[in-house]
């Protein structure tokens, strides 16, 4: 998998956001918000050449207190969805059916950095 070019991580009032830079990849009914944990993945993953759900997995446990199991399964859920919304690409991007994301106030273990709880990530405008 890859990040699609023209889809960078910007701050908006306080929110990390995918905004979509360049005329071919204008579309306002699809805007992406990403909370800590899910920022930091984007941030990551986006300066690899290709990374897999494995690699996605591998950073989460990295920086987040959590198993490798809830680490895999985040990575491959969040991978999916953001398959699902295009921004990223590849012939290795999960497909299927893809569980959705715990509302923000019931975090997985995957969220919890230094005693804090976090989504992982959400959709909005979607």
């Amino acid at each position: 998998m890859k990040t699609k070019k023209g889809f960078n991580l910007r701050s908006v009032c306080g929110e990390s956001i995918i905004v979509a830079e360049g005329e071919e990849n204008i579309d306002f009914s699809n805007i992406i918000s990403m909370n800590e944990s899910s920022a930091y993945l984007w941030k990551k993953v986006q300066g690899m050449d290709s990374f897999s759900v494995a690699d996605m997995a591998r950073l989460l446990l990295e920086e987040y207190d959590t198993d490798e199991a809830t680490a895999m399964s985040d990575s491959l859920t969040l991978a999916g969805q953001w398959g699902k919304a295009g921004i990223i690409e590849g012939e290795d991007v999960p497909d299927g059916e893809i569980k959705k994301a715990a509302p923000d106030n019931v975090p997985s273990p995957a969220q919890e950095k230094k005693g804090e709880k976090k989504g992982i990530f959400r959709k909005i405008f979607g």
